[in-house]
C-alpha cells in the first residue's frame, strides 16, 4: 500500500476521531470554565450586596447612637456610639476588602472610601465637640452631609452591583442557549467530516485493494512460472542422466557410447549442481547472507580463466569469443570466485542467446580510477521497453526464439547482486532485437593494496572436473565412509580405490564406532542424515571418547547436502574438521580429506 493512502487513512481511522473528540471536550472545557467564573462572579455579587446591606446599617446605627447620645448626654449612650463606630468601621473595610479585586467596582469603590474616611473622622470629633444639648443641632447639621454621602455612596455601590449581576445572568442565559446549538452542531460537523473523509478515500483504498490484488495475482503467476522453469531446468539434465545410465546398463560395451553417456552424464550433472548452486546463492541473497572473500585479485586472469572456460561451448555453437585486455588493470580488491561466476554467467548468457556464426568480445579496460568489463554479443538483442526489468529476479524474455532457452532468471539478478557489493555497477545497452547486447561492469581501483594483508581459507574451491589421473591421490590412506545409504557408499568406496585409497565402509553411527575399536582409520568421512544416530551424534561420541582414553585426534569430514552457514556451524561445532556440501567432486573431497590428515601426520612424525 502506498504511504500517502496510508496517511490518508491513518488520519481518517485513527487520528480524525480523537481531533473531533478533543474539539468537542475543549468546547465542552469552556462551557464548564464560564459556568465556574459566572458562579464566582454571582458569588461575589452576593458577597459584596450583603457587605453593603451590612455597613448601611452599621452606619445608620452609628449615626442614631450618636443622636441619642446628644440627646441624653448619658456617657453609657456614648460608649454605645463608640461600640457601634468600631462596628461600622469594619463593615466598611470589610466591604473595601471584598470589593478590592472587580475592575467594575473601582469608581464605587472609590467613592465609597473618600465618603467612608470623611465620616469616620466627622463622627470621631462629634464626641468631643459636643456640648448638648446647647450645640446637638449644630453638631448633627455637620455630621449629616458625609453620613448621607456615604449612604449615597452605598446604594450606587449596591446598584452596581445588582446591574451587574442581572446582566451576567442575562449573559449567562444566552451563552447557554448558544451550548445548546453549538455542541450538537459540532458533533455534526465532526460527523460530516469524518463521513466526507472516509468517502473521499474509499475510491483510493478500493483502487489500491485491486492494484495489490493484481500484484498478488502477478506474484502468484510468476512464483508459478518460476516452479515450472525450475522443473523444466531441472528436469532436462536428469533426463539426460537416466536415459544414458538405462543405456549404459542395457548391456552394451561400445566403448564409444560409453564414453559419450558418461560425459553427458558429468555435464548433465553439473549443469543440475550450478541450478542449485544458483538457486542457494539466490536464497543467501534475499536474506542478506552472501558473504564475499575479498583478498587482492588479478581481475586480467579471472577474465582470461572466464573466457578459456566458456570457448569450448561457444566453439560448439559455431561463436566467435574473443578477448581485449588492458595491460594497463592492476590489482582490485574482490572475492575472485564470486567474479568468475559472475563473469562465467555474463559469458553462458551470451553463448545462449547468439546465433551460430555469431561473434562475443570480452574487452577488459582502465578508465581513470576503476576498471570496465564489457561483454558484448551480436545476439537476438533486446526490445528497449524490456532493458529496465534485464535484472529483475525471475524474469526471461518473452521472444518466441528464445522459448527453448529460458533459464531461471537468476543469472543476471545475481551478476547484479556480486557486482554492487564489490562497490561496482552494471548496465546493459542494446540497439533492439536482433542488434546484440552489451553488458557493462564497472569496478572500483583501490588506493593502494600493499597493505592488504589476507590469509586465503585453507577450504579448496573446485570449479571444474578434472580427470582421476589429475585428482590428488590418497595412496597408503585408510579411509572410513558413515553413510546408510548402500549406493552412496559403493560409490565413495569406489572413488576412494581409484585414489588409491583403502575404504572401510560403515553402514550407520553404531557400526562405525563398533569397527573404530577394531580398526584406526587415518580421516572418516561420514553423511550427517542418517537414520537413529545421525553424524553430528558419531561426531560428539567420537570426541567424548578420545578425550576419555586419550587417544590421537581422528580427522573427520562432514559430507551433507546441507549448506547453509547455520549447518556448517553445527558440522563444526560437533567436532568435525572440515565439511564438503552434495554432490561431491572426487577432486574437492580428495583435496579435503588430505588437507585435514596432514596436520595429523606432522604432529605423530613429530612425536
Amino acid at each position: 500500500m502506498q504511504p500517502e493512502l496510508v496517511k490518508k487513512r491513518l488520519f481518517t481511522s485513527v487520528i480524525s476521531a480523537p481531533v473531533a473528540l478533543a474539539l468537542l471536550t475543549v468546547v465542552l472545557l469552556w462551557h464548564l470554565r464560564v459556568e465556574r467564573l459566572y458562579a464566582d462572579r454571582f458569588n461575589q455579587t452576593e458577597h459584596v450586596l450583603h457587605e453593603a446591606q451590612s455597613a448601611r446599617s452599621a452606619v445608620l446605627a452609628a449615626h442614631s447612637a450618636y443622636q441619642k447620645y446628644l440627646i441624653s448626654a448619658d456617657p453609657a449612650d456614648l460608649a454605645a456610639f463608640k461600640r457601634t463606630l468600631e462596628s461600622s468601621g469594619r463593615s466598611l473595610m470589610t466591604l473595601v476588602s471584598s470589593s478590592l479585586h472587580d475592575p467594575s467596582d473601582a469608581k464605587d469603590l472609590a467613592a465609597t472610601a473618600a465618603a467612608r474616611q470623611r465620616w469616620l473622622e466627622a463622627m470621631r470629633r462629634a464626641p468631643e465637640e459636643a456640648q448638648p444639648p446647647a450645640a446637638a443641632k449644630a453638631i448633627l447639621a455637620a455630621i449629616t452631609p458625609p453620613t448621607s454621602s456615604l449612604l449615597n455612596s452605598l446604594d450606587a455601590l449596591v446598584n452596581t452591583e445588582t446591574a451587574l449581576r442581572a446582566a451576567g445572568a442575562e449573559r449567562r442565559m444566552g451563552e447557554q442557549q448558544t451550548m445548546m446549538w453549538l455542541v450538537p452542531v459540532s458533533a455534526a460537523v465532526a460527523a460530516l467530516l469524518l463521513i466526507y473523509l472516509a468517502w473521499k478515500n474509499n475510491g483510493a483504498i478500493v483502487r489500491e485493494y485491486e492494484r495489490v490484488l493484481e500484484d498478488s495475482e502477478r506474484a502468484n503467476l510468476k512464483t508459478n512460472n518460476f516452479l515450472a522453469t525450475v522443473s523444466h531446468e531441472l528436469r532436462n539434465p536428469l533426463n539426460l542422466i537416466l536415459l544414458w545410465s538405462r543405456l549404459l546398463l542395457s548391456g552394451e560395451r561400445d566403448e564409444d557410447k560409453m564414453t559419450r553417456g558418461l560425459n553427458s552424464i558429468d555435464r548433465a550433472a553439473q549443469a543440475q549442481a550450478q541450478l542449485i548452486e544458483d538457486l542457494l546463492d539466490f536464497a543467501k541473497i534475499e536474506s542478506g547472507r552472501l558473504r564475499l572473500d575479498l583478498q587482492p585479485t588479478d581481475l586480467s586472469a579471472v577474465v582470461k580463466a572466464g573466457v578459456e572456460a566458456m570457448a569450448a561451448a561457444a566453439e560448439a555453437n559455431g561463436i566467435e569469443l574473443r578477448s581485449i585486455i588492458d595491460p594497463r588493470v592492476t590489482i582490485i580488491i574482490g572475492d575472485p570466485d564470486r567474479l568468475q561466476q559472475a563473469l562465467w554467467n555474463l559469458l553462458s548468457n551470451a553463448v545462449k542467446f547468439t546465433p551460430a556464426g555469431g561473434r562475443i568480445q570480452v574487452q577488459l579496460a582502465r578508465i581513470n580510477s576503476h576498471v570496465e568489463l564489457a561483454v558484448s554479443d551480436t545476439g537476438q538483442g533486446i526490445a528497449p521497453a524490456l532493458l529496465p526489468h534485464v535484472f529483475d529476479r525471475f524474469w526471461q524474455a518473452e521472444a518466441p526464439a528464445q522459448a527453448q532457452k529460458k533459464g531461471m532468471g537468476l543469472g543476471l539478478t545475481i551478476v547484479k547482486y556480486i557486482v554492487a557489493m564489490h562497490g561496482g555497477t552494471i548496465r546493459v545497452e542494446s540497439g533492439g532485437v536482433e542488434k546484440g547486447a552489451v553488458f557493462t561492469v564497472r569496478l572500483p581501483l583501490p588506493a593502494s593494496a600493499e597493505d592488504f594483508h589476507y590469509q586465503r581459507r585453507p577450504h579448496p574451491t573446485i570449479t571444474t572436473t578434472p580427470g582421476l589421473a589429475r585428482i590428488p591421490r590418497l595412496t597408503g590412506l585408510q579411509i572410513m565412509v558413515v553413510d546408510d545409504d548402500q549406493e552412496a557408499t559403493e560409490a565413495l568406496r569406489g572413488v576412494l580405490k581409484s585414489l588409491g585409497a583403502e575404504p572401510i565402509v560403515a553402514d550407520g553411527a553404531d557400526r562405525a564406532l563398533q569397527l573404530l575399536s577394531e580398526h584406526r582409520p587415518d580421516a572418516m568421512v561420514s553423511d550427517i542424515a542418517m537414520p537413529g544416530r545421525d553424524g553430528l551424534s558419531l561426531a560428539r561420541e567420537i570426541r567424548q571418547r578420545e578425550r576419555r582414553t586419550g587417544s590421537g585426534h581422528l580427522p573427520l569430514v562432514a559430507l551433507t547436502a546441507y549448506g547453509r552457514v547455520e549447518d556448517r556451524v553445527k558440522v563444526f561445532s560437533a567436532g568435525f574438521d572440515s565439511h564438503v556440501v552434495k554432490p561431491v567432486d572426487p577432486a574437492e573431497l580428495a583435496e579435503v580429506i588430505r588437507n585435514v590428515v596432514e596436520p595429523t601426520r606432522d604432529n605423530h612424525d613429530e612425536m
